[in-house]
């Protein structure tokens, strides 16, 4: 059921994706850093995702995430493209509940993902060696055996957390801001942020936030938080989380394709 209440104008609704429905969405995480002014490193990581919710009760909305393509793009770095590719699509395919919060509480399918990934994971290890690269694989192993973690991560903002932040709840104008804790794993961190509605021809809603440093601002600021959620016909239509924490930057995007 939609939820849309009016106060002097403003419109206020939760995320209502249709039944059965397919969306593609793009996520992307560009990540910048400044520790090095001469050699200042920049890497990007794009998803293309088809979400779809296929069971909807009162209480929690079903969903699944289909990972269909990763592309990184750096100019300054040189990641192992290949390994990463393969590490991701050990999160190829979710299957998630989710409350009227935006809140991930169940991960149906953790064993199938991680019986694949331990099939996948043993693959490789037959052409790739080295202590990091088996360190790397075994903490996505552990991931998959826990599921209090693994929903710890997909609910961080380089994974779904900004799409699914538009479930708000039944909540009214009048007690905005939403007022809530966000984990941010870049930093490991986790962020007070405070969201507020305004009225425009789209819905917007604007995402404040703090990073706590111990180093002083400067000029061109290092402790910056701040995003918008643009909603159109109830779908998340484009979202942006821009954070700086000291020497290093990191946006992630969220785009409707269609």
């Amino acid at each position: 059921m939609i939820n849309i209440n009016l106060v002097n104008g403003l419109k206020f609704f939760t995320l209502e994706p249709l039944l059965d429905k397919t969306y593609k969405y793009r996520f992307e995480t560009i990540i910048e850093d400044f520790s090095n002014p001469k050699r200042i490193k920049k890497i990007s990581y794009i998803r293309d995702v088809a979400i779809t919710l296929y069971e909807r009760t009162e209480i929690i909305s079903n969903f699944q995430l289909f990972l269909s393509k990763l592309t990184i793009e750096s100019k300054t770095t040189e990641p192992n493209e290949f390994l990463i590719k393969q590490m991701s699509y050990a999160f190829d395919e979710i299957e998630v509940g989710v409350n009227y919060k935006g809140q991930i509480l169940y991960i149906y399918n953790i064993k199938e993902m991680s019986h694949r990934w331990e099939k996948t994971k043993n693959e490789l290890l037959e052409h790739n060696k080295g202590q990091e690269i088996a360190n790397a694989f075994e903490t996505i192993s552990d991931l998959l055996r826990n599921e209090e973690e693994l929903i710890l991560y997909l609910s961080d903002y380089k994974m779904y957390g900004l799409y699914f932040t538009g479930f708000f709840g039944k909540y009214n104008l009048w007690q905005m801001p939403v007022i809530r804790k966000q984990s941010l794993l870049d930093y490991n961190y986790t962020n007070e942020e405070k969201i507020y509605p305004e009225k425009k021809d789209k819905i917007l809603y604007h995402i404040f936030g703090e990073i706590h440093t111990e180093r002083k601002p400067i000029k061109n600021g290092f402790n910056i938080y701040n995003g918008i959620l643009s909603y159109v016909d109830f779908q998340l239509e484009e979202a942006y989380l821009e954070t700086q924490k000291e020497d290093k930057k990191i946006q992630y995007n969220v785009l409707l394709l269609g």
